[in-house]
């Protein structure tokens, strides 16, 4: 992992943290040419992995879905100010059973 994508994680988690009071336990980025990719595993609270556990995975990951919407903007901010380029889409996903979240974020090509 370079320093940016160590950074972009780090800074990934953080937001998580402030949004959930608790953040994910494992985060990794890696920044290519025309994305920034951050997967983060160990994503959720006590009461998310409790759902989990009553057979509620569409609750939980209708609640990330919604927290990565609401905070997308945010996301993509910090994402452009490590890696030095304007995003142009976020996507991402979370998967309930595996407790992960994966966000993309594909950057605009770099200025001539």
């Amino acid at each position: 992992m370079t320093e940016a994508s160590g950074r972009l994680a780090t800074a990934i988690v953080q937001r998580y943290r402030d949004r959930f009071g608790r953040g994910p336990t494992e985060a990794r980025a890696y920044i290519g040419d025309e994305y920034a990719l951050v997967i983060l595993g160990s994503a959720q609270t006590e009461v998310e992995r409790s759902l989990v556990a009553d057979g509620e995975l569409d609750s939980v990951e209708l609640l990330r879905r919604r927290v990565r919407q609401l905070a997308a903007d945010e996301f993509c901010a910090v994402a452009e100010e490590i890696v030095g380029r304007r995003v142009r889409v976020m996507l991402g996903d979370h998967n309930a059973v595996a407790n992960t979240t994966v966000l993309v974020f594909l950057l605009e090509p770099p200025k001539p």
